[in-house]
């Protein structure tokens, strides 16, 4: 019996519109691993603003100065502004809550300014919302996903992760045990979930 299912954010329960590490790799024509300038930018634990672009800046080895941390706020200004929340998801989460099924987000997520849950005034749909910059920990790592099944109170094999990603989301998952549905669309997550024996018509 399912009891609980945690949805990744970024591109599963919204548009998907931004990359800030793509947008921090292009700005600055940098060469490095796209998962090694995640650790940086949305594994850092934020304290403040100072610390955190220190911590980007120095990571990745951008020029020390003013300037680079006057571009990298602009980037994510930029970049989050592209984003939305995907109706037809809030409003299958909406249907899920009716269900008292438990219901988390794990999200790799920069820094506060990336926070549309709560900028939509959403957080009431959720029983917990784990973000990467506020615990300094990073989807794939399995220490996230056990943190989620904690604060849940569910066990792996009664829960759900449902995501975009086949790296931080679904291999992860499925390695601790727990069911997955690799998220394309609303439609087919509708579909996927009455396996589960969870019907949202």
């Amino acid at each position: 019996m399912i009891k609980a299912i945690i949805f990744d954010l970024f591109a599963t329960l919204t548009s998907g519109e931004c990359d800030t590490e793509k947008m921090i790799m292009k700005v600055f024509r940098l060469e490095y691993d796209y998962a090694y300038i995640e650790k940086f930018v949305c594994g850092t634990h934020f304290k403040d603003w100072d610390s955190y672009l220190n911590r980007i800046v120095q990571g990745l080895k951008l020029p020390d100065i003013e300037e680079t941390r006057s571009t990298l706020l602009d980037i994510f200004k930029l970049d989050f502004a592209k984003e939305r929340m995907n109706p037809d998801m809030v409003n299958i989460v909406k249907i899920l809550r009716s269900k008292e099924i438990k219901i988390g987000i794990l999200s790799n997520i920069a820094n506060p300014e990336y926070d549309i849950i709560r900028k939509n005034n959403l957080q009431g749909l959720f029983d917990v919302i784990l973000y990467s910059y506020d615990k300094g920990v990073v989807k794939p790592e399995f220490e996230f996903f056990n943190l989620m099944l904690s604060q849940l109170n569910s066990k792996s094999n009664e829960t759900i992760m449902i995501g975009d990603s086949l790296r931080s989301d679904i291999t992860p998952a499925k390695a601790l045990g727990m069911h997955t549905i690799h998220f394309t669309n609303a439609a087919h997550l509708k579909k996927a979930l009455t396996s589960f024996s969870i019907n949202l018509d």
